[in-house]
Order: structure tokens, then sequence, then C-alpha cells
């Protein structure tokens, strides 16, 4: 997979991060958060990538006592999840919630959903930590040219041609980061 794709699909990660459950929510630690981290996404018949990744989580009150609502936006692609956080800053990820991302770029096209597998973190002093697993599935559309080198042998990449191939696997990352108190975190 080119590294635009895998980009993209490590920040589908991230965008896909979180549903955030524990106990009574503290309304000091709402506000955005400036993320950064690592990705590995093993997504077959792609190589497995490694990638930097970047994002910024939006932290608000959710719909009931202690609950929370995270907006995860980075690398073009975003996420609303909801759950919970611990009045000590521990944050409990709930599996099971899905969030689909659209490819469209000079490189890939197609539709990947990253649906959450497990995960924590934490929110303190103005920091958060999140450590995320995803599983990965859709299908994915090469458009550009390039060849994966195979032993001296040059092989069209994976999905290169004119339909999709069905994408599979895994994403883990963590990433953290400050809160900011700009203006423009608003």
């Amino acid at each position: 997979m080119r590294a635009g794709a895998a980009t993209a699909l490590a920040g589908c990660t991230l965008a896909g991060a979180a549903a955030l459950a524990a106990g009574p929510a503290h309304p000091d630690a709402y506000g955005t958060y400036r993320l950064a981290g690592r990705a590995r996404v093993e997504a077959r018949p792609f190589p497995a990538q490694e990638q930097e990744v970047h994002a910024d989580a939006v932290l608000s009150a959710g719909a009931g006592p202690g609950a929370v609502r995270l907006r995860l936006a980075g690398e073009g692609l975003a996420c609303d999840l909801s759950g919970t956080l611990a009045p000590d800053g521990a944050l409990e990820l709930a599996p099971g919630q899905r969030c689909a991302t659209d490819l469209r770029s000079e490189e890939v096209e197609g539709r990947v959903e990253a649906r959450l597998l497990s995960g924590s973190g934490r929110v303190r002093d103005d920091a958060m930590t999140l450590e995320l697993d995803f599983a990965l599935s859709g299908a994915v559309k090469v458009r550009s040219g390039g060849a994966l080198d195979a032993l001296t042998s040059l092989l069209p990449p994976p999905g290169a041609g004119p339909e999709p191939v069905p994408v599979r696997g895994q994403a883990r990352g963590r990433a953290e980061g400050r809160r900011d108190h700009s203006r423009a975190a608003g």
C-alpha cells in the first residue's frame, strides 16, 4: 500500500478511536487536545505499515451523568463517539463502536470501516493519552500506477485494477497530547 493510503488508514485508526467509559466526567477536562502518535496498520492484502499520526480530540459533555462526547479528526478523517470519563481521568473504551471512512485521493479510492476492539486512555493535567485497537474491513482500489518489488520482479500493487479488493485487518495506535487553550481550539 502506498504511503498516502497507509496514512489515511492510520488516520482512520485515530478517527475511529473512542467510546470513553467509566464514571462522572469533570468539566475541566473538556476541550481540544492536539494528539500525535504511531499506528501500525495491517490491512491485507496490503503490506503492514507503521505510520506517524496526528489528530485533534475534542472532548465535551455527553447526554447523561458522566457521559462525554469525543470528536476525533485527523488525516482528513473524522469520527464522533461517546462514552464516560472517570473522576480520576481514566478512560475505558467501549468496544464495538464503528467509524466508516470514504477514502478518496490520487492514490486510493474505497471505503473502510474501523470497529473498536479494545482501548484505554487517560485525561489528566491538561494531557490526553489514547491506546486503541481496531478491526478494519472494507474495499479499496489503488488508482495510481506503481509496483511492488518482489525478489527482483515488479508486481502491480494489490487493488491496482478496475475493481476494488476486499481489505481486512487490524490497526493499533497510541497517541498523546496536550490540551490547546488557544481561541482557535474553541
